[in-house]
């Protein structure tokens, strides 16, 4: 099975006994991740029942049937606490998977290692794991064409970033692409600055902005 650099880069974070791939789709992670002695089981959960048929449909083609289950699920609400010790959170945005985590976190212990790979709101979903009991301690980077996407590896604990780590990550800045991404959003955020420079009453926002500019140089 071929995956996206995307589903790629999170699969080879993968190294446990048991999977939970949360919002699975088409079941991708999890087929690959049993084919390829990433775990030895896997969980593929969907709130829809119609990415859950698909999953279904592509792990009984695989043979996978008796090593990966389906199960309907609102985020973490159909798994045990501790049921599996890796659980990928992926494909969603920063403020979803952060609501996830509020809404399941007595289903993690402190041996529960969580994959997150956010679309949006990456530095926010950061923030908020610092601030709430979280080790981010490592992460990675993808590029497919033009597009960054950034691979959390979590588990409960403390760890403290900088601002500038909460706006471009940690440990990643050996990447070949680093230099492009850094560039990328700082042109995100030189856009947003020509846009309110065209309004009045924004001089405090604009000041913040640059601000974070200058951290990201």
């Amino acid at each position: 099975m071929m995956l996206t650099d995307r589903l790629e880069k999170i699969a080879e974070c993968i190294d446990c006994k048991t999977l939970a791939d949360v919002g699975t789709d088409h079941g991708y992670i999890p087929i690959y991740a049993v084919k390829n002695g990433k775990c030895e089981k896997a969980i593929a959960c969907d709130v829809n029942k119609g990415p859950l048929k698909s999953a279904d449909e592509n792990i009984s083609s695989y043979g996978l049937s008796a090593k990966i289950e389906t199960r309907l699920s609102d985020g973490l609400e159909g798994l045990g606490t501790g049921e599996a010790d890796t659980i990928v959170i992926a494909g969603m945005g920063g403020f979803l998977i952060r609501d996830i985590l509020e809404r399941g976190a007595d289903r993690l212990d402190d041996n529960t290692t969580l994959l997150l790979q956010p679309m949006v709101a990456v530095a926010e979903l950061r923030e908020y794991l610092v601030k709430n009991g979280y080790n981010i301690f490592n992460e990675r980077l993808s590029r497919e064409g033009e597009k960054f996407y950034n691979i959390l590896c979590v588990r409960k604990g403390k760890c403290e970033y900088t601002e500038r780590d909460i706006l471009l990550g940690r440990n990643i800045e050996d990447d070949e692409n680093y230099g492009d991404y850094v560039n990328f959003h700082r042109g995100v955020v030189e856009k947003i600055i020509d846009g309110l420079s065209k309004s009045t009453g924004k001089e405090d926002e604009i000041a913040e902005l640059k601000r974070k500019l200058d951290i990201m140089k």
